[in-house]
């Protein structure tokens, strides 16, 4: 199955897969269209398509879920850049909040326990 959109041919490869909290929906990072592809997981574990939301930047090296489950992030590496997402509570799908925050070469993102 692929991750990136139907109708895109150029190069493309996988950077991460990440489940949402409760589990009903999967994040992919696609570095080539540079795009996240948002799946639903029903609850025999089958996933289906139901967005392809821009990284706003280049490369998306890594993605990352805020502890909450409310924020998902985008490194990414070309652009040197740190993309920032609201997920839709409803919906499973990430938008851009309009936060872009420079940073050189990012690669991964992680949460420390307060």
């Amino acid at each position: 199955m692929s991750t990136v959109a139907p109708g895109y041919s150029g190069n493309a490869s996988t950077s991460e897969l990440l489940i949402s909290k409760d589990g009903k929906y999967l994040y992919s990072g696609n570095r080539g269209p540079d795009s996240i592809a948002v799946w639903s997981v029903d609850a025999k574990g089958l996933v289906t398509r139901i967005a392809d939301v821009s990284t706003e930047g280049g490369t998306p090296r890594s993605l990352a879920l805020d502890p909450s489950g409310n924020f998902l992030y985008s490194m990414n590496q070309r652009s040197d850049t740190l993309t920032t997402f609201r997920i839709d509570p409803r919906t499973g799908i990430p938008r851009f909040t309009g936060s872009t925050v420079p940073v050189g070469t990012p690669s991964a993102m992680l949460f420390l326990p307060e």
